[in-house]
């Protein structure tokens, strides 16, 4: 007797009012047909496996957990020992850009400074000569330009500052503290 495996119907209709060696041998096919599976998926997140897997570790081979903790620590100490040294690298970079940038902002002062005398000679010889209108707005001129510069140069000199980050760090901590 073969039983329609898709119809569980079918299956009920079969077994109403069947004899008991018949019923015996329709659920001797089921037992054949169903098969029960059963998956287990662990997951763990880290350098370091969940306790049982420690354990199962450690019944392979003695020590062996041991060992899968120490290399774990070791990765962690080393990853800190690259940060700090990232930290460290990009602080001395910083600190060598803001030289950089404070020489070039002395070059670009003394040279506004030559460009401006220059341009005061000029007016002065051109109110010498009797052209006092274009020698007095040559002047005005000059002077609004180097007020400029001076504001601007000194804006830019408080952005260039460097701070330490952890300076900065501590500064935050102390104003988070409350004070007695």
């Amino acid at each position: 007797m073969e039983i329609i495996k898709d119809d569980p119907k079918s299956l009920i209709n079969v077994l109403k009012g069947t004899k008991p060696k018949l019923k015996d041998e329709v659920f001797g096919q089921l037992l054949k047909a169903v098969s029960i599976q059963q998956k287990s998926v662990r997951h763990y997140s880290g350098p370091i496996p969940n306790a049982d897997e420690l354990k199962n570790y450690e019944k392979i081979k003695k020590g062996l957990a041991d060992r899968i903790v120490t290399m774990a620590e070791k990765r962690q100490d080393h990853a800190q020992t690259m940060e700090k040294e990232h930290l460290s690298t990009s602080g001395e970079l910083a600190k060598t850009e803001l030289k950089v940038s404070e020489r070039s902002s002395k070059r670009s002062t003394y040279s506004a400074l030559f460009l401006a005398t220059i341009l005061l000679g000029l007016a002065g010889w051109l109110i010498s000569l009797g052209h006092a209108g274009i020698g007095a707005s040559l002047i005005t001129a000059n002077l609004v330009a180097l007020v400029g510069i001076f504001i601007t140069g000194i804006k830019s000199k408080k952005s260039l500052q460097y701070v330490d980050p952890e300076e900065k760090e501590n500064k935050k901590s102390e104003e988070i503290a409350p004070t007695p």
